[in-house]
Formats: C-alpha cells, sequence, structure tokens
C-alpha cells in the first residue's frame, strides 16, 4: 500500500465516520419531529374538546378558566407548530449533508481502488522490465 493509497483509505474512513454521525443526527431529528407532530395533534384535540358545546349554559366564572385555558391550550399548539416546522428544515438540512458525505465517501473508495490498481501495474511494469529480454519468438 501506498502512501497515497494509504492517505485516502484514511480519509474514506473519515467520511465513513461522519456519515455514520450525521445518519445518527437525522434520527434523532426525526424522533424529535415525530413527537413534536403527536404533542400538536394531542393539543388540538384538547383545544377541541375543551371548546364551549352549543346549548352548554357556562358560568361567569367558568368562562374565563375556559378562556384561559384555550389560550393557553392555542399558544402551545402554535410553539409546537414552529417546532415542527424548525425540525423540518433541520430534517432537509442534515439530509443534504448526509448525502453530501455519502458522496464525498463514495468518490473517495473509488480513488482508493483505481489507486491501488495504479499501484499494481507500476509494481508489475517494474517486475517485467527487471525480466531478461526474450531471445527470440517461438516459431511454429
Amino acid at each position: 500500500m501506498t502512501s497515497k493509497t494509504h492517505l485516502l483509505e484514511l480519509m474514506r474512513k473519515k467520511e465513513k465516520i461522519l456519515v455514520q454521525r450525521r445518519a445518527l443526527a437525522l434520527g434523532a431529528l426525526n424522533t424529535e419531529h415525530e413527537k413534536t407532530q403527536g404533542l400538536t395533534e394531542q393539543l388540538a384535540d384538547m383545544i377541541d374538546q375543551n371548546s364551549p358545546k352549543s346549548g352548554v349554559v357556562l358560568l361567569p366564572h367558568m368562562l374565563g378558566n375556559a378562556a384561559r385555558l384555550a389560550a393557553k391550550l392555542s399558544e402551545q399548539r402554535d410553539i409546537s407548530r414552529n417546532r415542527t416546522d424548525y425540525l423540518q428544515t433541520e430534517i432537509g438540512a442534515a439530509k443534504k449533508l448526509l448525502a453530501r458525505h455519502q458522496t464525498r465517501e463514495s468518490i473517495l473508495k473509488d480513488r482508493v481502488l483505481l489507486e491501488e490498481r495504479a499501484h499494481q501495474e507500476r509494481v508489475q511494469t517494474a517486475n517485467d522490465a527487471m525480466l531478461p529480454p526474450q531471445l527470440g519468438k517461438i516459431r511454429r
């Protein structure tokens, strides 16, 4: 193995480690996104459940409590939606970064193989040059 091949192999291993790290980060982002989406849906359900029903008489103190609860739930739902949107953009960025590192790893893998073949050809050429010249072709 030549020093160039060794260096390319080390670079490829580094990219492979980065791909693994990026994949783990992407998985964590996806998990967080799913949890946030679930929370948003739960908050929307809670808002629907706590909205005043028609035909039900509410006392004034109950109206105030219901309004505060609805406002707080709406605020939390908006925060959760914003977090979901943010995570969606982060997931897109993480996918692009992961794809870039995968491409780099693939390119480095190909370069290692090409360099190893070139090295083998150079060694073969050097070995062929050391052989004595043939005295003549075999005639039939």
